[in-house]
């Protein structure tokens, strides 16, 4: 089955096997600009046996074939949900926040899902809406003073 394309034709996005699964930690690493520095956070929270889970989607972007992205996809029934989409500073106005969403809706659509919902930041909500995404319920953050 054939995946659609979004964005530029510099921009991928790539569904990771277990083969692949270190060229993700980069591109999670980079995503939310943490580099080389933070893959030991990223396959700790993430163990390798995810990519071989068949509820979940762990998505790359590239940029010129340079990690720069992530997004990831988790089936719940018919439902996708779409959770840690991160581009990296010097990747964001090109549109590969887009083409990690959307490559995360398609995972859905794969898995014969009919929704798709996500948590949005204040950064990201006006890009999800302009997607066509809706608001359905606002959250608070809360933090306990000390």
């Amino acid at each position: 089955m054939g995946r659609a394309r979004y964005g530029p034709p510099s921009t991928s996005a790539e569904a990771v096997s277990p083969a692949t699964i270190d060229r993700w930690y980069r591109a999670n690493a980079a995503g939310f600009d943490k580099g080389e520095s933070g893959l030991g956070f990223v396959d700790d929270l993430f163990p390798p046996d995810l990519a071989g889970d068949p509820d979940v989607g762990l998505l790359g972007g590239y940029l010129d074939n340079e990690p720069v992205a992530c997004s990831i996809a988790l089936r719940s029934g018919s439902v996708v949900g779409i959770y840690a989409v991160g581009t990296s500073e010097r990747a964001r106005r090109r549109g590969i926040g887009t083409v990690m969403t959307w490559a995360a809706v398609d995972e859905g659509r794969h898995w014969g899902c009919d929704v798709a919902v996500l948590q949005a930041s204040g950064m990201g909500q006006p890009i999800y809406q302009a997607m066509g995404f809706r608001v359905v319920s606002s959250y608070a953050n809360f933090s306990l003073k000390r």
